[in-house]
C-alpha cells in the first residue's frame, strides 16, 4: 500500500438478464478461468484458412521502438544501445503473405513487410517443405509453456522469432545477430520491466494495457464464448449488473479515464483506461481517495487530475498478463471496500489475500465473488 502525491500536471434489472449474466459470472469463478490459454480466436481462424499453405520464402523484419519507450530505457538502464526493436517474420506462402509475431500475445495476420522495417531474408526453407501450421506447431513444441506466455525480459518478440527459426531449422549466425539484443541489461530495472510487461508489445502501444472489457452504449455481451474458448472480459453493463447484484451503495458507474464527471461524489467509480481495454477502480471518501489497478500501477494522469494530491494505491501486481479478468478484480475490490468503514484497512486486507503466484490468485478471486 502506498500513498502517492500527485505532481502538477441505481436501477433495477429484469430478472432474466441479471440471472443470465450472474450465471456467466458464476461459471467464470467456479471454473477459475485463467484467461486465454490457447491461441486467440482471430489467430485460430486465420490458421484454419492458411495453415495448409506451403511456405515459399521468409524474411525477418524489425522496427524500432517508439521514442517514448526509448526515452525510458535511457533513464532506467545503462545499456549502450540506442535502439530497441520489435521483431516479426513475414512468410511468403501459396496463399499470400502472413505476418507472425509475439506482442503480449501471439499475433498472426495477412500482411506484408512494413516500409520502415529493416529486413533480413531467411536463406532457405527446409527442402522437405513446410506449411504455416507445421511452422507454428514446431515453434510451440520447442517453446513448451513459454509459447503463449510473454515476458519483456526473457520471453519476448526476439525469443519468439529465435524459436521459429531454430525449431524449423532455418536459423543462421547472421539471423541470430539480427534478432538478438541484450535485453537482459535493458530490463534490469524492475519498474521498467513491469511497465514493459504490460504494454501490448515492445513497440510501445501504451494506450492499451490488457484487453479486459469495453464500454458499450447498450446491451451487454456477458462472458463471450468462441468455439468453447471462454473470454472473461466484462463490459460496463456487466459490471453495472454485478454492482446491483452485490447491492453496492454509492456506485457511480463506469467511465473512460478522460471522461470522469467534473465533480466526484463519495463512493465508487470503475474506470476503463481507453474505452476498450483495462478496468481499474476508484473510491472517494471525503477528501481521501483510493485507487486500484490489478497490475499494481498508479492512477493515470487523467484520473490524478480529478483527485487530491495524495491518494492510496497498491503496487502489488496480482493479475497474470494472460488473463482478462480485471473487471472481476475491480468488482471484488469494490465489494471489499464497501464492506468496511475503515477503507485503508479494507484495502490492505484485500491485497494481502493475493499471492505471488498470480495464476493461483484467480482461485482467491473466485472465492471473493
Amino acid at each position: 500500500m502506498k500513498t502517492t502525491r500527485r505532481p502538477r500536471r441505481p436501477r433495477t434489472l429484469k430478472g432474466k438478464s441479471l440471472s443470465s449474466m450472474y450465471e456467466s459470472a458464476k461459471n467464470f469463478v467456479n471454473k477459475v478461468v485463467n484467461g486465454r490459454q490457447t491461441l486467440s480466436p482471430k489467430v485460430e481462424k486465420l490458421l484454419s484458412e492458411v495453415g495448409d499453405a506451403n511456405i515459399l520464402s521468409a524474411e525477418i523484419g524489425r522496427t524500432p521502438v517508439q521514442s517514448a519507450i526509448t526515452g525510458i530505457i535511457k533513464i532506467v538502464s545503462s545499456t549502450p544501445y540506442e535502439k530497441l526493436f520489435h521483431l516479426f517474420i513475414i512468410l511468403q506462402t501459396t496463399k499470400g503473405e502472413i505476418r507472425l509475431e509475439k506482442n503480449e500475445v501471439i499475433n498472426m495476420e495477412k500482411s506484408g513487410m512494413p516500409k520502415d522495417a529493416e529486413t533480413l531474408k531467411v536463406p532457405s526453407i527446409p527442402p522437405s517443405g513446410l506449411t504455416v501450421k507445421q511452422l507454428v506447431d514446431n515453434t510451440s513444441n520447442l517453446m513448451g509453456s513459454n509459447f503463449l506466455g510473454y515476458s519483456a525480459k526473457n520471453n519476448n518478440c526476439q525469443d519468439f522469432q529465435m524459436a521459429i527459426l531454430n525449431s524449423n531449422h532455418m536459423n543462421t549466425p547472421e539471423l541470430t545477430a539480427f534478432v538478438k539484443q541484450d535485453t537482459a541489461s535493458i530490463f534490469k530495472d524492475s519498474n521498467f520491466r513491469k511497465l514493459a510487461n504490460t504494454v501490448t508489445d515492445l513497440a510501445g502501444r501504451f494506450d492499451v494495457i490488457r484487453q479486459g472489457g469495453s464500454l458499450q452504449s447498450k446491451g451487454h455481451a456477458g462472458l463471450r464464448q468462441y468455439k468453447h474458448k471462454i473470454s472473461n472480459e466484462l463490459t460496463n453493463h456487466d459490471i453495472d449488473n454485478l454492482m446491483v447484484h452485490y447491492k453496492i451503495k454509492n456506485y457511480h458507474g463506469c467511465h473512460i479515464k478522460d471522461r470522469l464527471p467534473p465533480k466526484l461524489k463519495n463512493g465508487y467509480y470503475v474506470i476503463n483506461l481507453n474505452g476498450q481495454s483495462h478496468w481499474t477502480g476508484l473510491c472517494k471518501e471525503g477528501i481521501k481517495y483510493y485507487y486500484f489497478d490489478s497490475y499494481g500501477f498508479v492512477a493515470p494522469q487523467d484520473v490524478e487530475d480529478h483527485i487530491s494530491k495524495e491518494y492510496i494505491w497498491s503496487d502489488k501486481d496480482i493479475q497474470t498478463y494472460i488473463s482478462s479478468a480485471c473487471g472481476f478484480y475491480v468488482v471484488a475490490w469494490v465489494r471489499c471496500m464497501a464492506s468496511s468503514k475503515n477503507k485503508e484497512e479494507a484495502y490492505r486486507k484485500f491485497i494481502n489475500l493475493f499471492q505471488v503466484n498470480k495464476r493461483a490468485n484467480e482461485k482467491v478471486l473466485s472465492r471473493l465473488l
